[in-house]
This record gives structure tokens, sequence and C-alpha cells, in this order.
């Protein structure tokens, strides 16, 4: 519920544990790097992919700051981890929810894209359409929908995911594999040299990932064993399901 006007906002002090919890939160909004090859195999013109990411993240920023400041300083302490929670019902509430389901409906298609082909070539399914791809993706979905549904506090769950594996996909794994393919010497292999200082870059950007996604990770395995973090799933407990 949101906080009325006669309500004095209170703004907590952020202590270590809040900021890795946030770390993870922060890698999983902007961790789109694991799906950036299908985007750009799937581009008219490959070479322009660099500046498409750059505006891409420019965008992002420019919808998630403003969000989660005025979120903070509208609510303080009572901002809830799902923002649209804080807001109290109304036609405003209503069309941001209809909004952020079709969001969800055409950018989980892009996100997912990737892990479904990584299956279907697994299972050596053919690329072409049929009754083996609709299987496998029906799964894919009806899998997603359980652990959704396994887990109501999802956004402890979320802070895990992305202070351990988005981060690695996000800053880790890429700088490493950018380091090894320049490294590589070959015959048939183009020659690249990478510069002391984009080395020093590099080596900063894996230094900070695996640190930061460290410390992330065990804060937030400590956050969803608290006794209070758990809650059973509706199908388990229908009648408290409105508490999700």
């Amino acid at each position: 519920m949101a906080a009325s006007a006669e309500e004095k906002i209170i703004y907590p002090p952020t202590d270590l544990k809040k900021f890795f919890l946030a770390f993870g939160t922060i890698y999983f909004s902007f961790g789109g790097a694991a799906s950036f090859p299908t985007f750009q195999n799937d581009m008219k013109n490959r070479n322009d992919f660099p500046k498409a990411a750059t505006v891409g993240f420019a965008f992002l920023i420019l919808l998630y700051l403003p969000v989660a400041i005025l979120g903070y300083v509208v609510y303080g302490d009572k901002v809830q981890a799902d923002i649209i929670d804080s807001i109290s019902p109304s036609t405003i509430k209503s069309i941001i929810q209809v909004l952020l389901a079709l969001h969800m409906l055409f950018a989980f298609l892009l996100v997912i894209n990737a892990s479904s082909q990584e299956f279907e070539e697994f299972f050596k399914v053919p690329s072409k359409f049929g009754w083996k791809r609709v299987a496998i993706r029906s799964s894919m979905m009806l899998f997603i929908v359980f652990v959704a549904q396994s887990v109501p506090k999802f956004g402890k769950v979320l802070n895990l995911v992305g202070g351990s594996a988005v981060t690695l996909t996000a800053s880790v794994f890429p700088c490493i594999f950018y380091y090894r393919l320049c490294s590589k010497r070959d015959p048939n292999w183009p020659e690249r040299n990478i510069p002391v200082h984009e080395k020093i870059y590099l080596i900063v950007i894996i230094v900070c990932g695996i640190v930061g996604g460290g410390i992330s990770t065990y804060a937030a395995m400590n956050d969803i064993a608290a006794p209070e973090s758990f809650n059973p799933p509706c199908y388990v407990n229908l009648t408290a399901a409105d508490n999700f």
C-alpha cells in the first residue's frame, strides 16, 4: 500500500548487505549479454550491433533510473521489491500492470530464445517448425511457470541469480572469452592485439565481477535462508495466495 500524505517518510541508512543485494538486482536488470549473440545473428547488418547495444542500454538507464529514484523518494522504507505493490489501487496502476504484461510478453520471447535454441540443439530438434520444437518450448514454459509459482518471493532468487550467473555471463566470461579469442594464433584466424590499457580495463572488470558477484551471492543466500523469507507456494496453501 502506498504511504499516505500524513505518514512520515523514512530513509533508512544503507549497509553493505543492502548494497550487495542491490548489486545482484542491478546486474540482473542489465544482464542481457548471454542473449546478445542471437540478437546480433538475427540483425540485417551485424556490424551495427555495438550501436544497437549502446542505444539499448541508454534507454534502459533512462527507464530504470527515474522509477528507482522517484520510488525511493516517495515511499522511503515502505517501498516494495515490486514497485507496483507500493502504488494504491487506481486506474493508473491498472494501466501500468497491463503495459508491464505486454512488455513481458514481447521481451520474454527475446530473452528465452537463446536457451530454447540450446535445448533444441541438445535434443537434436530440427530447426524447422515441428511438434518437437513445440514440445521443447512448451515444456520450458511449464517449468518456468512452476518455478515462478514455487517461489512466491522471487525477488530474493533474482538477487541470487543476478549476483552469480548473470554477473558471470555479463562481466566475467565475456572479458575472458574476448581475451582468449584475441590471443589465438592460427593461419586461418585474423591476428588481433589488445592494447595494454584495454587489458587493464578487462582485468578490472573481471576482478570487480568476481568479487562483487561473490559477495552478492553470499548475501543473497543468507537472505534466502532467513526464516521470514519462506512462504508456501499457492498450490500448497491456496488461502495464503493473496499475501504473495
